[in-house]
This record gives structure tokens, sequence and C-alpha cells, in this order.
């Protein structure tokens, strides 16, 4: 902005962003406290920018035929004149209820500003600024999805998602993931690559995101399963590698989906979840969640202080409720919720 007000010879330049409530000024190069005092007050009485605001998109229009809308208006003698901002070019770039308008504003001078040639190189530029606004757009919508996205990946509290591209380079890791990869546990980052204990493990990671990317020698992309052995003894994490974006993707930009789940971290579905989903009681959702935990009847009862009788109805309330018929079956349905 700086460059297009000195190319036009005026004293500022900017855009400014509107929606129902009020204007935003951006990139603008106008006297700070000229600004200040717009952003605080003036921006709503600005007679000007409605005017251009209400009109066509592309229309290049001088400031002599504006401010002669209120010539005494507060706007234009009270912030315009002191400022010697009471002349320029004002265009709608976008359309819509949230326009975009760009500025060249000066002092009011002898001739007028608006020259043919003043007003030709605006329309030259006018193209330009419209499609950086566009490319802006596009930009935020993207950032604001990725957000998006990464925080519902992150809200996933289970499963460890990581997703990485062709050189092996970690580019995001969800929470889960990262309080696995600190635990040093067989699995762990370094110089932004996943680390394996045992180089069986290793090899394997390397040949399942080849074969997510496609660079194995299969024509076709899909997903490898594979076990991550543990120092500490405890059971392997498993590590499911997939696809992560559309086939014609450049390899450059190619990314795998690497799915880590800890066995020996049991899921557990919440006491409220049961209840919203299957009606079930407070007492019959405990049952429920004992029962995934692999307890029999008498050590549910003793624990809860009820009788086996009372176990046994709540169990069958329970099987009733959610379509099952086996502690096996109800284990295994529990199981997929809590995921």
């Amino acid at each position: 902005m700086s460059e297009v007000h000195t190319l036009f010879g005026a004293t500022g330049a900017g855009l400014v962003l509107a929606d129902s409530v009020s204007r935003a000024p951006q990139s603008v190069t106008i006297p700070t406290e000229a600004l200040n005092e717009y952003r605080d007050y003036y921006r709503h009485v600005d007679y000007i920018l409605e005017a251009v605001e209400a009109g066509p998109v592309g229309l290049v229009r001088g400031c002599q035929e504006l401010s002669a809308l209120q010539p005494k208006a507060e706007f234009h003698m009270d912030w315009m004149c002191r400022h010697h901002l009471d002349d320029g070019l004002f265009v709608r770039l976008t359309d819509g209820p949230e326009p975009a308008t760009w500025v060249v504003a000066t002092e009011k001078r002898s001739e007028l500003f608006d020259t043919t040639e003043r007003v030709h190189l605006a329309d030259a530029l006018v193209p330009h600024f419209q499609r950086a606004l566009r490319i802006q757009h596009d930009l935020s919508e993207a950032t604001h999805q990725i957000r998006n996205i990464s925080s519902a990946m992150d809200n996933v509290t289970r499963i460890g998602m990581a997703v990485v591209d062709c050189s092996l380079s970690v580019r995001y890791l969800n929470t889960a993931a990262e309080n696995i990869v600190r635990g040093h546990d067989g699995l762990s980052i370094r110089d932004g690559t996943f680390v394996f204990a045992y180089p069986a493990a290793d090899a394997a990671l390397r040949s399942g995101i080849n074969a997510a990317l496609g660079q194995a020698k299969s024509v076709v992309r899909g997903a490898t399963s594979m076990l991550c052995p543990r120092p500490s003894g405890l059971r392997p994490y498993v590590i499911h590698v997939l696809p992560f974006q559309h086939v014609t993707a450049p390899l450059a930009e190619a990314r795998a989906l690497v799915l880590i789940l800890d066995p020996d971290r049991h899921p557990q579905p919440d006491g409220d979840l049961l209840r919203q989903l299957y009606g079930l009681t407070t007492a019959e959702a405990a049952v429920a969640i004992r029962l995934m935990q692999g307890d029999g009847i008498k050590p549910i009862a003793d624990s809860m202080y009820l009788s086996a009788g009372t176990v046994r109805t709540h169990v069958q309330h329970i099987f009733d409720k959610t379509g099952t018929h086996r502690q096996a079956e109800l284990v295994r349905t529990l199981l997929a919720i809590s995921l």
C-alpha cells in the first residue's frame, strides 16, 4: 500500500473491510492519529464508504463526487478535512454483504485528484486487488479447516494420530500421539521422523508409508497394519498406516495417516454416555462398566454392596437395553462406543 499511495501521489491508501456492524481498516498507510480516530469513532459515521459499499463493484469513484452527498457532515468536516484526507479515489472490490473497499486518500488540491490517468491506473489495479482478496479468503478458509481438523483429531484421546509425508517426516501429531512418543517405549521421534527401538518395526513402518503413498510396487495405494514391540514389556502398540489424501495428489504433497493404539490402555465408556445412548440407570451403567472390565456377578455385588440377585437383574436389563445376550457381546459393544 505504501507503493500504491506513492504511485498515485497521495497521502495514504488501504483496504477497508465491512460487515453488518462496522468497518475494519487493513494495510492502511494514512497517518497513525487519523487511523486511530477512524477506528475509535469515525468508521461508524463514514458516509463516503457507505455510498461506495452500496454501489457497483469495480467502479472507480472520486472523493469530490462522494463528499458532495453530505458536505457539512461530521465525518467530512471533523475528520477528512482536519487530517487533510478530503480527496481521493474509492473502489468497491467485492460483492456480498461484507464488501471490501480500496481507498486512495489525499488532501484536497486546486486540481482534481480523479484525473483520467489516475482513474485508468486504478482500473488496471482493481483485478489484482480482487485476486489478492480471493487468495486471502481461500487461505483463511484453509487455515480454519486445518484448525478444525486438528481440534477434532486432538479430541480423539485414545488413538494416537500422526500425518507423515513422503520423506517420512512427521507433519502432525495429535495429543494422544504426542503422549505416546514422549514415553519412549519402543517409539519416539528424532530429527522429525519416527524412530523405533526395534529395526524390524522401523522397516515395517517405512514399507507401510510407501504403500500408503503409492511408492511401493503395488499400483494401488493401500493400508498396512503392524506391531511395535515395547521394551517395557507391555503389549506392543498396534499401528495402522492409511492413505491420507486423494490418489491424484503429487508425491511431494502426499501424506499418510498413522494410527497408534495402545492395547494396555483399556478404553472405558463414560457412565453418562451409557445412560444417554441406552437409557441405563446409574446402577446399570456402573454394572456394565464392571462387566466390561471382566468382573463376575459376585465381585460386582460385593464391591457395590448389592445382592447377587440384584446384580443379575441389572445385567438382564443391560442386555435388553443394549440388544446383547452375553457378556462377551456386551464387551464388544462397549469397546466399540468407547473408541
